[in-house]
Order: structure tokens, then C-alpha cells, then sequence
């Protein structure tokens, strides 16, 4: 008896210990969240349109969210797409530079200081030569919060990427801007609800879902409902590519979902000779049956529509089971048949 009580005692003291463990953890997490980069940012996106020989000025505020003074390191780095999603790779690597950066057009990149809840207004200059051909050029403006009293070279490109934030710019030049899109498949997939999160912004790209990048295998026959379709469009044109349209599920001819493909703003954004996939939830996918998915895009003022299509079955489990379920008693009472008629014959 004493030994139970003993045991009980111990284990509500256990109990007790990991609950203020916890809480301490809990709260720990609470005054961390939201340190990040130790920098807030506004705008987080820039769009330019230049002629070629045009300089333009604009401006980011910078906050310092830390609590004390921080130095403020900028770079100015050259961004991809990672080719799926859109969502934007920064490339701190001096030596790499692309065919469309922004990098060597860019003047007003310098270290500065702010005091604990201080805000500072940046202003960068674009400067595009006379000789600049036509097109879609881009880049990221980031900073880096450096603690108070740190020594760090005002070249260091080793501050941490995790420990900054960035603002994307867009910049087109004027000119013989080619249009063109290409929608290079039609993908329809089936996700668990809790891998289905809600819309978030991409850094700038545009609002997408983000089962963007989890869309990768489609399938033409499903025994649970499909929950998501992926729409891949590769842009062909020397320009920045922002497609819209509309997305419509039918069965058997009969309209049962429809959705406007990239209809948050800003819209998201392709980069020339890249692609990425616009993904979104559908719904109505409710009966037996083939269902056919098409894609209506278009692109610039709308002029041209794209199309593509892809069917797939769905077959509820139960439909399979109880298909499966009455081809073995056919099967069943079909050999029960033939046995009965086989005995009958040798007697």
C-alpha cells in the first residue's frame, strides 16, 4: 500500500515538473517568436518600368524590432526561381550573375545604424543605360541586423541568409517586350486536409497556395477525392509573365467547380525563361465518375487565351468494394454453376 502510494506521489511530481517545463518552454517560444531578422521592411516588393538611358529612385523603411541598436548591413544579390513553385532562391555567391540581374543598375546599397524602435527611409537608385536591351530585369535588396558593438566588414558576405529579410525588385525595360506563355501541364492531386495550409505569400511572387511544390505527381484514377490541381506555365517571353484565367471541373459536361487561376494581388509573377506551378484547392469531386480539369490562361491585356485539359477517374472506395464484393459472388455462384452442371453430366 505504502509502495503505491510512493509510486502515485512520485508520478504527480513528474506530471507537475513537465508542466512548468513546458509553460517555461511555451514562454520562451512566445518571446522569441517574432525576433527574426531583428529588421522590419516596407514595401517587401517593388515594381519599376524604365526606359533605357531612365534613372528612378525608390524608397524602403526599415525598422529595427530588436532591443537595442543595430547595424544594418545591405546587399544587393541576384535571385532565381526554384522552377516549381516560383518561390525566389537569393544567390549570395558575388561570382554568379544572371542574364536578367539588376546588379550593376543598382546604386544607393550601404551599411547604416539604427537606434532600438528606429525607422530610416533608403532610397535606391536605378540607373539603366542607354544600351540596355528590352526586358525583364530583377533583384533583392536585403539587410541584415548586425548586434550593437559587433565588428563586421562592411563586405561580409557571410551573414547568415536565415538572418535577413529581403525586397524584391521587378524592373522593365522598355522596348520589344516578347509575350508569350505556355501552359505545359495540367496536374490533379489528393492531399491529407492538414497538408492543405492556406494561401501565403511568396516573398513578392504573388499569393499562392502552398501545396505549390507538393503537387508533383498527378494521377488518372483516384479512390479518394482530389483535393488539388496544379496548373504549370513556362514563360516563353523576355518579359515578366503574370498570368490569370479560370480553372473549371466538369463531369459528364456538367460544369461542378470553377476557380480564377492567380487572382490575388499582386499577381503572381513568372520570370522570363522560367516556369512555376499555380496551384489551388477544388472542390465537387463528390460522385462516381471521369472528370475533366481545364485551364483557361491568358497574359498580358488578355488578348490570347491558352488552353489545356486533363481527365481523371474518381472511384469512391466504397463503389470499388462493393464492385469487388459482387464479382466474387458472380465469380462464386459461376463456379458453383459449372461444378452442379459437371456433376449432373457424369451422373
Amino acid at each position: 500500500m505504502k509502495f503505491r502510494l510512493y509510486r502515485t506521489v512520485l508520478a504527480v511530481f513528474a506530471v507537475l515538473i513537465l508542466s512548468i517545463s513546458g509553460l517555461s518552454k511555451v514562454g520562451s517560444a512566445q518571446q522569441d517568436k517574432g525576433g527574426g531578422s531583428g529588421v522590419q521592411i516596407t514595401p517587401t516588393r517593388t515594381d519599376l518600368s524604365l526606359l533605357p538611358g531612365e534613372q528612378k529612385d525608390f524608397d524602403i523603411t526599415v525598422k529595427n524590432v530588436t532591443q537595442g541598436p543595430i547595424k544594418v548591413k545591405m546587399f544587393f544579390n541576384d535571385f532565381e526561381s526554384d522552377g516549381i513553385s516560383g518561390e525566389p532562391q537569393i544567390i549570395t555567391d558575388a561570382n554568379r550573375q544572371l542574364p536578367n540581374s539588376m546588379r550593376k543598375y543598382v546604386k544607393g546599397i550601404q551599411d547604416f545604424t539604427l537606434a532600438k524602435d528606429e525607422s530610416k527611409e533608403t532610397k535606391i537608385t536605378v540607373d539603366i543605360p542607354n544600351n540596355v536591351s528590352p526586358g525583364g530585369y530583377y533583384g533583392a535588396v536585403r539587410f541584415a541586423a548586425i548586434p550593437g558593438g559587433t565588428d563586421a566588414a562592411s563586405g561580409d558576405t557571410q551573414v547568415s541568409l536565415t538572418a535577413s529579410v529581403a525586397s524584391l525588385l521587378f524592373t522593365e525595360v522598355a522596348g520589344n517586350i516578347n509575350e508569350q506563355i505556355q501552359i505545359d501541364n495540367v496536374k490533379v492531386c489528393r492531399f491529407a486536409s492538414n497538408k492543405l495550409d492556406a494561401p501565403v505569400n511568396t516573398s513578392g511572387f504573388g499569393s499562392t497556395t502552398s501545396t505549390k511544390s507538393r503537387c508533383e505527381k498527378s494521377s488518372g484514377l483516384f479512390f479518394s477525392k482530389p483535393n488539388v490541381t496544379s496548373i504549370n506555365i513556362a514563360n516563353k517571353g523576355n518579359g515578366f509573365a503574370r498570368p490569370f484565367g479560370k480553372v473549371i471541373v466538369t463531369r459528364g459536361g456538367k460544369e461542378v467547380f470553377s476557380y480564377d487561376i492567380n487572382n490575388s494581388e499582386p499577381r503572381g509573377t513568372i520570370l522570363p525563361a522560367t516556369s512555376r506551378a499555380f496551384s489551388d484547392r477544388i472542390q465537387g469531386v463528390n460522385t462516381f465518375g471521369r472528370y475533366t480539369v481545364t485551364a483557361n490562361v491568358s497574359y498580358g491585356q488578355g488578348g490570347e487565351v491558352i488552353n489545356k485539359t486533363a481527365s481523371f477517374w474518381y472511384i469512391p472506395t466504397w463503389v470499388l468494394i462493393t464492385t469487388l464484393g459482387l464479382l466474387v459472388i458472380v465469380l462464386g455462384a459461376a463456379g458453383m454453376m459449372y461444378k452442379k452442371t459437371k456433376k449432373s453430366r457424369k451422373s
